[in-house]
């Protein structure tokens, strides 16, 4: 009988350690499958994307001004609410363990949570959590949200640096990605965090049209992601990352495409 038992157990288990690969697996060539679609005027950056889990929302803003648009959609696509940003934001993610929707600013605008109504939809006004200059490394920087290690993540000149999430402070996380490519290929102002063990860093080749994906432990290149040949990509801003997708900003069409790179 005890033989029995673990025959039945090992296949089980087999099956449990599969699905979790499964779960993770890079899609190298992927199609576009989403897009997220912006209704009103103003603005031609796309800044970000976040992706509310519980709410199934998506929320994309557009950089530039605190009256430009950020809309709500849910997880098919549909625009469901449309609103201004009330702040020039640049990064924005979902903040699971405080159910808060955050980004960074501008310049010295700091960090702020983002209102949003009882549905989750975004657009009731925002409230300041830091202030100032010294919580990005650039002006134009957009950050992104490693919730683990509960810091802000940025890109700058080849490398990710950190900031935590508690007091703004800057962390020891700097980290040189192995860049396949010079810097002058890279989207300058934009680095994307999957949460996928090993290949938790992203980052945008603007010339090939790949997604770099890198460890979160040392900074090595460990995946990598073909974009189709009419993928639009520029130089800073319109790229970002959320719920298993990369976004590209359309900006002539005002619409961020998604192109999921994991199967989940």
């Amino acid at each position: 009988m005890v033989k029995i038992k673990l025959y039945l157990i090992v296949p089980v288990a087999f099956i449990f350690i599969s699905s979790a690969v499964l779960a993770q697996e890079l899609v190298q060539n992927p199609a576009a499958s989403l897009e997220l679609k912006i209704e009103q005027p103003g603005g031609k950056h796309g800044a970000s994307v976040a992706y509310n889990p519980g709410a199934q929302l998506y929320y994309a803003v557009i950089a530039g001004n605190a009256e430009f648009p950020l809309e709500t959609f849910a997880s098919d696509g549909r625009n469901l609410k449309q609103s201004q940003a009330y702040s020039d934001i640049r990064g924005l993610w979902w903040n699971a363990k405080d159910g808060a929707l955050e980004g960074n600013l501008f310049s010295d605008g700091g960090i702020v949570s983002i209102g949003l109504t009882s549905e989750g939809y975004a657009g009731t006004g925002n409230k300041q959590i830091f202030a100032g200059a010294d919580y990005q490394p650039k002006e134009q920087s957009v950050g992104t949200f490693d919730p683990k290690k509960k810091e802000i993540l940025y890109y700058l000149d080849g490398a990710v640096v950190g900031y935590a999430r508690k007091d703004g402070s800057m962390t020891d996380t700097y980290l040189m990605l192995s860049l396949p490519v010079g810097q002058e290929s890279i989207n300058l102002t934009t680095l994307i965090f999957t949460g996928v063990k090993g290949m938790e860093l992203g980052v945008l080749d603007v010339v090939s049209k790949k997604v770099y994906l890198f460890s979160r432990k040392d900074g090595s290149l460990t995946g990598t992601v073909n974009l189709p040949a009419g993928t639009l990509t520029y130089e800073k801003f319109n790229f970002s990352y959320a719920n298993g997708y990369v976004f590209l900003f359309d900006q002539e069409n005002r619409k961020w495409v998604g192109y999921r790179i994991f199967e989940f």
